[in-house]
């Protein structure tokens, strides 16, 4: 095995733990993890350097989860070709767009921050009323909530690993959502560390690299 071949298995093993630990770094460094709105602008602006490590630590997290998802697509190559080619898909229409998504807490800080609550609220309720960002955002969203637990059951097919870790990071990815006060980006991060160590143990398999 050469050295390239082994540091390409390792990273398809570690990255989800990398980006566990930016998910909780992001967390902790959220000056309005709890907040939306106009709220959240505002504190946003008010603490513009600690939010853009927040920002950037929560965009690089959900970046490195490409890495895994792509690698676990390339490898379902018989039995499990279908539904890696759905996980294509939805890798696509997430994974490339989500982690850009974050741009919008640097428009908050210059926005708010520059020309007060006001003309923040007033970019926002155009935003909103704009279709487009609603078709981008729905489709990036749910392409990335959907792309490495299918990727995993695709795996799954091809017999390269067990079931229950699509399940497990599929309902950590809606604990992110769902459990208030940001406290599921938490559950969602130790969910990836426990597809890491799974990744770990059977990462030397030629297929899954």
């Amino acid at each position: 095995m050469t050295s390239a071949l082994r540091f390409r298995r390792l990273a398809v093993a570690v990255a989800p733990a990398l980006s566990a630990l930016l998910i909780v770094a992001g967390f902790f460094l959220d000056p309005a993890i709890d907040e939306s709105g106009r709220e959240l602008a505002e504190e946003y602006a008010a603490h513009p350097g600690r939010e853009q490590v927040s920002a950037l630590a929560f965009h690089f997290a959900f970046a490195l989860l490409a890495i895994t998802a792509v690698a676990l697509i390339v490898a379902a190559r018989g039995r499990g070709a279908w539904i890696g080619n759905l996980a294509a898909l939805f890798a696509v229409l997430g994974m490339t767009t989500l982690p850009g998504f974050l741009l919008t807490d640097f428009y908050d800080i210059a926005i708010h921050g520059e020309l007060g609550g006001d003309a923040w609220q007033t970019v926002n309720d155009r935003i909103e009323e704009l279709p487009g960002a609603a078709i981008m955002f729905v489709t990036g969203f749910f392409g990335f909530l959907l792309a490495l637990p299918t990727a995993l059951l695709a795996a799954w097919r091809e017999r390269l690993l067990p079931w229950w870790p699509a399940a497990l990071v599929l309902v950590g990815s809606l604990c992110a959502q769902a459990v208030p006060n940001g406290y599921g980006l938490l559950i969602w991060a130790a969910t990836l560390v426990a597809l890491s160590a799974v990744l770990w143990q059977r990462y030397a398999e030629p297929a899954v690299a």
